[in-house]
């Protein structure tokens, strides 16, 4: 009789124990599914290319200087843009579907009393006046450059592997670059003769498209539960289409003007790297706070299509050609992180 007491308590207190632990367990929030980003981001350009120039500033008669597309603001750009991502589960491995705009990045230089100018047919483009005319005397010259950058990015990832926070993932990729450059040179009346102008325009556009595959790990393991860090590497091959288009005018010997444009498709390479700091600010929400670089070995620039063009406009004719230059992207960021 003892023992079959013994075993009815011993079932009932098994039985509470197993609805007690359920109840608990059901109360415990599951692993988050999904996880939404959004957040802002600095984003600044950088050519590491040899030098651009654009024009040809000093005095008639006198050694000049030459300014270049590389030096001083027009290589001094920063914009802010929006940072966006998805992450979730998709047939039972970790996806994301992440993208990135930023506003139109645009640096400017000038001098408005330049003595003297050369210039590509009279010299835009080129370090070594000596076979052009070099214009100068009692007039000035006013001489400008402004610079116009836009950079959108969209991506796809899916987890291949994963071992305890670190993953490896493959995925696609598309980028949309623009670089686009106006020069004009602009003079009073002179002993050379009235006062003239003249104007070059190039515009590039790079679109991207290729394959990307990376690593990324988290560090939980510190100090504080309330704070980890991320780092992510990936690499690319894409396959760019660059377009140029050059169009200039003058008024030198009467009003004249041209344009034309080149097309260019070739492989490139892509690599990224970054680093977060995760700071939990409730169960279901974090702030982000990042910096990441980004590197193309090969890209279409407006410096180095002027380069690698003809715009006289003054005789003869304008062509178009386009020139590629390594460029490095890199970004700050601050994002909210919402997990359900």
């Amino acid at each position: 009789m003892f023992n079959k007491l013994s075993l009815a308590a011993a079932s009932v207190a098994m039985m509470s124990s197993a609805a007690f632990a359920a109840d608990k367990f059901e109360t415990v929030p599951s692993t988050p599914d999904w996880k939404v980003t959004v957040g802002a981001i600095y984003l600044k350009r950088q050519d590491g290319g040899g030098d651009h120039p654009l024009f040809y500033d000093g005095t008639a008669g006198t050694p000049g200087s030459t300014v270049y597309a590389d030096d001083g603001d027009l290589d001094d750009s920063g914009t802010f843009g929006i940072e966006a991502a998805l992450d979730g589960e998709l047939i039972g491995r970790h996806a994301e579907l992440r993208g990135i705009w930023a506003m139109p990045d645009e640096t400017s230089w000038s001098d408005p009393t330049a003595q003297a100018v050369a210039f590509p047919g009279f010299s835009l483009g080129t370090a070594d006046p000596a076979g052009f005319g070099l214009f100068g005397g009692n007039g000035l010259f006013a001489l400008s450059a402004k610079r116009e950058t836009t950079f959108a990015s969209l991506e796809g990832n899916i987890e291949l592997a994963r071992i305890g926070t670190a993953e490896a993932f493959v995925g696609v990729r598309g980028f949309w670059i623009d670089d686009d450059l106006s020069l004009l040179a602009d003079s009073t009346p002179s002993n050379f003769g009235p006062g003239f102008t003249t104007t070059g325009d190039i515009d590039v556009s790079n679109r991207l498209y290729g394959p990307q595959i990376g690593i990324r790990g988290r560090f939980d393991n510190l100090s504080s539960s309330a704070f980890s860090l991320e780092g992510f590497l990936k690499a690319g091959l894409m396959n760019n289409h660059s377009d140029v288009s050059i169009a200039g005018g003058g008024t030198i010997g009467g009003p004249t003007s041209g344009s034309d444009s080149h097309s260019e498709t070739y492989w490139t390479g892509m690599f990224e790297a970054g680093l977060t700091g995760n700071i939990a600010v409730t169960s279901n929400m974090n702030i982000e706070i990042g910096y990441q670089v980004l590197y193309f070995n090969d890209l279409g620039t407006s410096p180095a299509s002027l380069n690698n063009s003809t715009l006289n406009t003054g005789s003869g004719p304008i062509t178009a050609d386009v020139g590629k230059d390594s460029v490095l992207f890199h970004a700050a960021s601050v994002k909210a992180v919402w997990t359900f």
